[in-house]
């Protein structure tokens, strides 16, 4: 049996070969420069309502960039009748896989009506509206660039002052499917504001140069009836 060894010398050239393939001949299609995503949280009588938008601004690393995508999953059960999902700006189209893939997420794009060539920037959004009404969502948010390079991330969660969650956590996720793994790997701090006029409460955390295949945001727990909802220390609130 013989057994061959890969010297220095001979894995730099190998390295630059795949480096150039990777990043020069077949770059991904765009980054994304800012993320800004919202899901807002609507007690619907005996469920909830989630409206979820996420905006980010983009820039084309290519020429004949046409397609912007994003894949969500709601990991509670609706009616179809309240469920959509659409564009959040009229001037793009909005298409949507028909069925989720076997980990539950379903793939939406966005199409711009024209192609970006390499430097171009476009602000695009999703905008997605689910109902519980059959089982209950878990009790967490959080987005990412996916398998993107983004500069920057803010994740916010609004409830109403009446559902103002007794216990609030920031996490991160990783999601990276190769290595099967989806699961806490750190926590967060967050920011949680007040708005008395709107009756609502945002819980937001913000990311810089958030990793590819990570999330990040919030695990929360609903109020129980008669519970009075109070401050933990160490919280950062501002009213």
């Amino acid at each position: 049996t013989e057994i061959y060894t890969l010297s220095l010398h001979d894995a730099l050239p190998i390295c630059f070969f795949w480096y150039y393939i990777q990043k020069i001949c077949d770059p991904d299609p765009y980054e994304i420069i800012k993320i800004d995503c919202l899901l807002i949280t609507k007690r619907v009588s005996n469920h909830h309502q989630f409206t979820n938008n996420r905006e980010q601004t983009i820039r084309a690393r290519r020429n004949n960039v046409r397609l912007i995508e994003h894949r969500a999953h709601w990991t509670g059960q609706g009616s179809k009748s309240k469920t959509n999902s659409g564009s959040l700006t009229g001037k793009h189209e909005f298409y949507s896989a028909r069925h989720p893939e076997e980990d539950g997420r379903t793939h939406h794009w966005i199409y711009l009506g024209r192609p970006l060539n390499k430097g171009d920037s476009e602000r695009v959004g999703f905008h997605q509206k689910f109902e519980d009404n059959i089982s209950p969502m878990h009790t967490y948010y959080r987005e990412g660039g996916g398998r993107y390079k983004a500069r920057n991330l803010t994740v916010t969660t609004r409830f109403s002052v009446d559902d103002d969650p007794p216990t609030v956590e920031g996490f991160i996720w990783n999601n990276d499917r190769r290595n099967r793994q989806r699961h806490e790997v750190g926590r967060l701090e967050y920011v949680r504001k007040a708005d008395p006029t709107a009756g609502t409460v945002d819980y937001t955390v913000t990311v810089r140069r958030p990793k590819r295949y990570h999330s990040y945001g919030i695990r929360w727990e609903w109020p129980t009836a008669g519970t009075v909802t109070t401050r933990r220390p160490g919280n950062n609130r501002t009213i």
